[in-house]
């Protein structure tokens, strides 16, 4: 977004991200990080170590892991427990940092990229993703009930099945029935979901809140 500064960190593809912020000359615009957000000791290090003038106004939340292909009986604790650490427990963990200065600032942005799976009907085997993209949207409520005086809103996206390296290795009767099942006919791209959470970090969207 024209005029933002972006603290942008990834774990498994930190080297892919640096190389897409060169290739796209945002070199100083995007500052990339390596963050393992499984670990809370590791994003509260992260966390510390931002001056306060680098602490951001807004987070957008965008990692997710890949469904495990396991019935809710197959998965594992830990399948639940990991999906549930990325999804909800890595971003309270970097709120605690944020909202201060959010409250301070009377101005804040929390954006959650979710799922259709988390209202619509899930496909099988998905269980443990389903489960913390719900329990994602649950987080992004709270924080707005909490937090919506202070000038700080939370809201989730729930694009549909996206194109994008995250769903390549998908069956292709997977995606066939995923476009069949989307409105548009068509997967959603990563554009599509960049408007969103442009109008969502603006003053224009200063009332949506909750959503």
């Amino acid at each position: 977004v024209e005029g933002y500064k972006v603290l942008a960190t990834s774990n498994s593809n930190a080297n892919v991200l640096k190389q897409s912020i060169k290739e796209d000359g945002l070199e100083g615009k995007i500052i990339p990080y390596d963050l393992d957000l499984l670990s809370v000791a590791s994003i509260s290090k992260f966390m510390n170590n931002l001056s306060d003038k680098e602490l951001p106004n807004s987070i957008i939340h965008c990692a997710s892991l890949k469904p495990v292909n396991r019935s809710v009986e197959e998965a594992s604790v830990k399948d639940f427990e990991d999906q549930f650490q990325i999804a909800v427990g890595a971003t309270q963990t970097i709120l605690k940092f944020l909202l201060p200065t959010m409250r301070e600032n009377n101005f804040g942005r929390v954006i959650f990229i979710g799922s259709q799976y988390a209202q619509g009907r899930p496909p099988k085997n998905v269980g443990s993703y389903a489960v913390a993209k719900t329990a994602m949207m649950a987080l992004a409520k709270a924080v707005a009930v909490e937090n919506g005086h202070h000038g700080i809103t939370s809201n989730v996206i729930l694009p549909s099945m996206m194109e994008t390296n995250f769903t390549a290795e998908l069956p292709p009767k997977a995606k066939l029935l995923a476009k069949t099942e989307a409105t548009l006919k068509r997967f959603a791209e990563p554009e599509d979901i960049f408007s969103l959470v442009k109008y969502l970090i603006s003053e224009d969207a200063a009332f949506v809140n909750g959503s």
